[in-house]
């Protein structure tokens, strides 16, 4: 399909694709790095992300203790104290 699209006028499809779909059609930049994904990895989908890091009970329970005890202590000055990477500490 890519191929056929590639070979056909370039206006001619973005017409068509107008026609149909109602907006404009994606980009040639973009329609490439979709082929380009999918025949790397037989999906144009995103690949999984590992998403946000999990904390341990002790480590809440221990922000949530040093946090009571002085309610005014920076962030950045709580996550170096308990040894709680920033990115954890949002």
């Amino acid at each position: 399909m890519f191929c056929g699209i590639m070979k056909q006028n370039h206006r001619s499809v973005q017409r068509k694709f107008k026609n149909e779909y109602g907006r404009p059609p994606p980009a040639v930049k973009s329609i490439k790095a979709w082929y380009s994904k999918f025949v790397e990895t037989d999906s144009v989908g995103d690949l999984n992300r590992s998403g946000r890091p999990s904390v341990s009970d002790e480590t809440i329970d221990a922000v949530r203790v040093a946090l009571q005890r002085s309610p005014g202590k920076s962030t950045r000055r709580a996550s170096n104290e308990l040894r709680v990477p920033l990115e954890y500490s949002n």
